[in-house]
């Protein structure tokens, strides 16, 4: 296909998950690549459950693993005490802000809005 990129132009890998997962979509690119010009759609390729099942956990590890990365440290930090149930008015709001952020449709705003009046 013209104009489509490349997974090898694909940014440095820094674990062995990612490296197998990248090995996995070089291999799905070539299919690509040899397959029929004039199809639409790749032809189908038939995975094992056991190539399913391992490629799933290559990419769950890898994005553990990233996100163990991106998160900030919590030693130190005061424990937090138990939060307590927000009221009818905190409720509405947080609905508030998520609607003015533009976070929900005005229809969502108003059926959620309308469930939190009719709560007693």
């Amino acid at each position: 296909m013209a104009g489509s990129g490349s997974v090898a132009a694909a940014a440095p890998v820094d674990t062995e998950a990612q490296k197998k997962a990248l090995e996995i979509l070089r291999k799905l690119e070539a299919e690509w690549a040899a397959a029929d010009s004039t199809q639409l759609v790749m032809p189908a390729r038939k995975l094992s459950e056991a190539q399913v099942a391992e490629a799933t956990r290559l990419l769950r590890e890898a994005i553990a693993k990233q996100l163990e990365g991106s998160k900030p440290s919590m030693a130190g930090a005061p424990s937090a005490a138990p939060a307590t149930p927000k009221t009818k008015v905190e409720k509405l709001e947080d609905l508030l802000e998520l609607y003015k952020a533009d976070k929900i449709t005005s229809a969502d705003y108003q059926d959620q809005r309308a469930k939190l009046l009719a709560e007693p």
